[in-house]
């Protein structure tokens, strides 16, 4: 008899996460499907703390939980091995310490497969450190009232939503398109997510949450070191070039062309509204400055995204700044700051 073929791979980076893998993972156990058409895989990418220690003692129980172990070199590298060693119809990026509605997972598993689409967007809930539910963050995708829409058409509605987790993705839009994760970045998902979607030939909508966000004052997207939140900045000069990159092998006005060019424009107003209002070092802000020109993101376009009030006072400053970056940053900050 043919062993069943694996339905869902689903893919957890893990990094010191000893206080959340054990609840994350058994959320993902409890998914009622049987263990033959899912396999869940854990990635630690040298973790420190006792997270392997909890992962070894779950996979001795549960046969489709698998270890990957690598060194440290980043989430990105560790959600690459998972998208290497993934053999499911479909694929599931979730981070290690969310939480997944596990009843839920199946209906959305299901729909997916009987539509034969490329990609299920679905909803989520946003929960507090303890898993309690928490509006830190709120928003909805958005399928412009169709139940289904071509991958650009659904990334010009939702390009400024850069969360990977809120899919199914068919694992073949990987393999065709040969994507991977940037590996040496932060705002990973913004950088591969237009990509993706460029080779989504249909996204379907499921109006229901499968995942609990978790915040975590601690995470690296909410870390306030001075280096750290400076490695940021330097990940959105990378995403913004790649955009650029990605633009120009587009025909101008088609679906995909007119979305990448709004997430530029996103791009363009936080690389700038970041240059003029952090408080880093001079030494910081010349090496900012220095990449921005590089990537031909020096001088700044226009400032649109905000109120008019907004948009003018940027406008004033930004046009200062393309003169002279730092002196232009400087009088910003003497005088808004």
């Amino acid at each position: 008899m043919n062993k069943p073929s694996i339905k869902l791979s689903i893919i957890v980076p893990v990094y010191n996460l000893e206080k959340y893998i054990d609840s994350c993972l058994k959320s993902l156990i409890h998914i009622p499907l049987s263990p033959d058409l899912y396999e869940i895989l854990v990635i630690d990418d040298g973790s420190r703390d006792r997270s392997v220690h909890k992962i070894e003692a779950l996979c001795s129980s549960y046969k489709h939980i698998q270890l990957i172990k690598q060194q440290n070199i980043g989430v990105g590298a560790a959600r690459n091995r998972g998208l290497e060693a993934a053999k499911g119809e479909y694929i599931w990026l979730v981070d290690g310490d969310d939480l997944v509605y596990s009843e839920a997972v199946l209906p959305a598993l299901e729909e997916a497969i009987a539509h034969n689409v490329d990609a299920l967007g679905f909803q989520f809930t946003a929960v507090d450190e303890e898993g309690i539910a928490a509006r830190w963050v709120d928003f909805k995708l958005d399928f412009g009232g169709q139940k289904t829409l071509n991958g650009p058409e659904f990334y010009l509605l939702n390009y400024a939503k850069s969360y990977l987790w809120l899919y199914l993705f068919k694992r073949d839009v990987f393999i065709r398109g040969n994507l991977k994760y940037h590996e040496s970045i932060k705002m990973q998902d913004g950088e591969l997510m237009p990509k993706i979607f460029m080779n989504c030939e249909s996204v379907r909508s499921y109006d229901q949450p499968l995942i609990k966000y978790r915040f975590r004052p601690t995470s690296a997207v909410n870390d306030v070191n001075e280096i750290h939140r400076a490695f940021f900045y330097k990940s959105m000069v990378v995403v913004a070039k790649s955009l650029k990159d990605l633009q120009d092998q587009l025909e101008s006005g088609s679906t995909m062309h007119k979305a990448i060019k709004l997430k530029q424009s996103q791009m363009n107003q936080m690389l700038f509204t970041n240059l003029v209002s952090n408080k880093y070092s001079d030494e910081i802000n010349l090496q900012f400055i220095s990449m921005l020109k590089e990537n031909g993101l020096l001088p700044f376009k226009p400032i649109s995204g905000f109120t008019p009030k907004m948009n003018f006072k940027y406008n004033v400053f930004r046009k200062l700044v393309n003169i002279s970056p730092q002196k232009g940053r400087n009088i910003y900050q003497k005088l808004l700051m």
